[in-house]
């Protein structure tokens, strides 16, 4: 062990300086923090003590303390009280990770290899968690500027973006956390109105907390993304109804479950589940993979995909062609049920059928039929909303 580490004791005053400077110099909201020159004192101090910390771990090779971790975790809480914000928060991280990185490169002598990479390991493995203690104390520092609503939003962002710190939020915000959560993505169909689509994105989010007591947010405009627990499939057909009804817009929803420590896979899945539903005004079931699992795999083949649509576009110009067998194959091609549900004689439906089977050579009755009819249907209808919705 060498001069590596005893150079980086001797410079962590004028790197810590340094570095708050950078920050300061690069970044206007984090500049605005420290108004005073104690404040900027208590920051190059927290920047030396946490460099000079670090020399002290990677030496006895042992992780920063729970005291080290809560001593960062006050330095982000009182950052969020002075109103830093996360995206300025993660570019502060950046910068300082960075600095780091130049530091050790610019004390690193030609015999100093062994220590830099042990030191670089070190980083490697021990790092995240005082990232992770600073996001926690930010965000516990913001929650006297934002809504409870706004809080548990933040909570869902912090799900959607696979956030280590999510559930540490959650404590922070005293919100239960199930262990599986049922992920419901509900897709709305776009509004031309802007303004009032923003106004009706904040109504529905906060119907869903104060109603359903449902995390939720906006992944974009048009899609929302929330969280029962698992196992409360009627709530989730509720909250999607909830959506349409409020947005006035026809609505497509996926559902998938996952843990709530690692929820991607399955926001990813409802995400592409909901994009092969068909978009109601009143949806009345949230499918999940079982209902819509070729559909899902036909999304992603686009060769196979343009095949079906092209079946379904020579049934869309027949007398009602699509309709009635999404209504055949809805009721389990009972003729009778059919008939009653079109409101059209079973001769009439016979017709259709048959019409069916001479436009594109697959009889509707068949296994085949079944199949790829039922699935070119689902696939054309998923484009075309069902029903009525206000436009007020």
């Amino acid at each position: 062990m060498g001069d590596l580490f005893d150079a980086l004791r001797r410079r962590a005053g004028e790197n810590g300086e340094l570095v708050v400077a950078l920050c300061a110099d690069a970044l206007p909201e984090y500049r605005a923090t420290s108004t005073t020159p104690a404040d900027r004192d208590r920051m190059v101090e927290f920047a030396v003590h946490l460099r000079r910390r670090t020399l002290d771990c990677v030496t006895a090779d042992e992780p920063l303390t729970a005291g080290d971790l809560a001593v960062v975790t006050d330095m982000g809480e009182e950052r969020g009280r002075r109103g830093l914000s996360r995206a300025v928060h993660d570019k502060v991280l950046a910068m300082h990770a960075t600095a780091t990185l130049r530091e050790i490169h610019e004390a690193c002598g030609p015999r100093d290899l062994d220590d830099a990479m042990r030191m670089l390991s070190w980083l490697a493995a021990h790092s995240p968690a005082a990232q992770r203690a600073y996001t926690s104390g930010l965000l516990a520092g913001q929650q006297d500027r934002i809504s409870a609503v706004g809080r548990v939003r933040r909570f869902a962002d912090l799900l959607v973006a696979g956030d280590p710190v999510a559930l540490d939020h959650a404590r922070a915000i005293d919100l239960a956390v199930p262990e599986r959560y049922l992920v419901v993505v509900v897709r709305v169909l776009p509004d031309p109105d802007g303004r009032r689509a923003a106004e009706r994105r904040d109504e529905v989010l906060d119907a869903l907390w104060r109603h359903h007591r449902v995390p939720a947010t906006w992944s974009g405009e048009t899609e929302l993304v929330a969280f029962p627990a698992a196992g409360r499939d009627e709530q989730a057909t509720a909250l999607s109804r909830a959506v349409a009804e409020i947005t006035g817009r026809a609505c497509a929803a996926g559902a998938a479950v996952g843990p709530a420590s690692g929820i991607g896979e399955a926001v990813g899945l409802a995400r592409r589940i909901s994009r092969v539903a068909r978009p109601l005004a009143a949806p009345d079931h949230v499918p999940t993979l079982a209902d819509v699992a070729i559909e899902v795999g036909v999304a992603e083949l686009p060769e196979l995909d343009h095949w079906l649509r092209g079946i379904a576009a020579r049934l869309a110009g027949g007398p009602e062609l699509v309709e009635t067998l999404e209504c055949y194959y809805r009721n389990d091609m009972s003729r009778s049920r059919t008939a009653a549900s079109l409101n059209v004689h079973p001769r009439t439906l016979d017709y259709r059928l048959r019409r069916v089977h001479e436009l594109v050579g697959v009889d509707p009755h068949s296994t085949a039929g079944i199949r790829v009819l039922g699935t070119a249907v689902s696939r054309f209808l998923a484009d075309r909303p069902a029903g009525r919705v206000r436009d007020s």
